[in-house]
């Protein structure tokens, strides 16, 4: 499904119930049970690595051509991904990198505990492959065929008139190796926010990682500056796991050339502190 922006987002359903007696029989779940993780079928607690074996499926298929497990009805294949070990697609991919063969049988693991800790561990393991293999820019991978430069700046409803040498001057600026932070300061109501997007509408092209404004008018606090980022930009901080949030965001944005437009960080000041972390973390 394709939403503003021209950005992608994934809907799947997973496994459901159906009312129709053709697709299913009373108490029986269907649905993408190909790429089900055991303790999912099984009906237990399901959890972050639930996901990652499923997209140890997706990378085995990506891979090999064809799926780990299949069978001439779902119960059977679901059957398989409960007690079948899997066929290394090494067996069927003979010069698959090493790496990657251990990586797509870790995140299918019977055992959830024993699956990477986090999706940003699998990213880390999956960029050194791509660094591997061939020296390939990690941050091209994202969206190599990406027509436009991702953004999110609001659509302004007038022309911009005059501040042409503000503008040159924020450009020359930001576009220096040395300028990692660049604040706009004045009394309110004399139209930073609006210069602020115009001048990085005009720099679109320097980011193909995109150029995001994150408004943190409606924010209280400093502590909900991080999740406002991660909200805006499409990223979703897991709770479980061992890395934190902050570490995930931080670690998103490492090897990403992208910027990043804060309005109204007045009234959080105390949350300055973050962004030397970020600019340290994400150089």
């Amino acid at each position: 499904m394709e939403i503003q922006n021209h950005r992608v987002k994934i809907v799947d359903f997973g496994i459901a119930h159906s009312d129709l007696a053709s697709m299913t029989i009373q108490g029986e779940i269907i649905g993408t049970v190909s790429y089900m993780a055991p303790e999912q079928a099984l009906g237990q607690e399901t959890s972050p690595q639930t996901d990652l074996y499923a997209l140890g499926v997706i990378l085995y298929e990506l891979s090999t051509g064809e799926l780990p497990f299949s069978g001439e009805n779902p119960l059977k294949v679901i059957s398989q991904h409960i007690n079948a070990p899997v066929k290394p697609p090494s067996e069927t991919i003979s010069d698959l990198p090493e790496e990657l063969d251990k990586l797509i049988l870790q995140l299918m693991n019977k055992s959830p505990s024993d699956r990477p800790k986090s999706a940003q561990d699998v990213e880390i393991i999956l960029r050194g492959l791509l660094h591997a293999e061939g020296d390939i820019d990690p941050g091209s991978v994202i969206s190599p065929a990406r027509q436009a430069i991702e953004h999110n700046l609001p659509e302004q409803l007038t022309s911009f008139v005059g501040r042409e040498q503000e503008i040159d001057e924020i450009s020359d600026l930001i576009a220096q190796d040395s300028c990692r932070l660049l604040s706009l300061i004045g009394p309110g109501g004399i139209g930073k926010t609006r210069l602020a997007i115009e001048a990085a509408a005009q720099t679109l092209e320097e980011y193909k990682d995109g150029v995001f404004f994150i408004s943190l008018a409606p924010i209280s606090s400093s502590v909900f500056i991080l999740p406002a980022i991660a909200e805006v930009m499409g990223i979703t901080l897991q709770t479980h796991g061992s890395v934190d949030s902050e570490s995930q965001l931080f670690d998103f944005l490492a090897n990403r050339n992208s910027l990043l437009l804060l309005d109204n960080f007045e009234h959080l000041m105390d949350g300055g502190g973050m962004l030397v972390d970020l600019l340290k973390r994400a150089p």
